[in-house]
């Protein structure tokens, strides 16, 4: 069970950066029906949640 954790949560990370979908898409999108319990597995993986990882790997836009 470790391993398919964490295979999600690597998968769901690549997602929420190389694309626009929603948190709760991208929970979805690698076989977590419960977007809560995906952020909770993946805050326990990276120390943030999924949304504040996106925003530190995306570069801001040059203004």
């Amino acid at each position: 069970m470790a391993y398919l954790r964490q295979t999600r949560v690597e998968r769901m990370a690549r997602l929420l950066v190389s694309t626009d979908l929603s948190i709760a898409e991208a929970a979805r999108s690698v076989g977590w029906k419960n977007q809560w319990h995906a952020s909770q597995c993946f805050h326990a993986a990276y120390g943030m949640s999924p949304t504040e990882y996106r925003r530190r790997q995306t570069p801001s836009p040059l203004a």
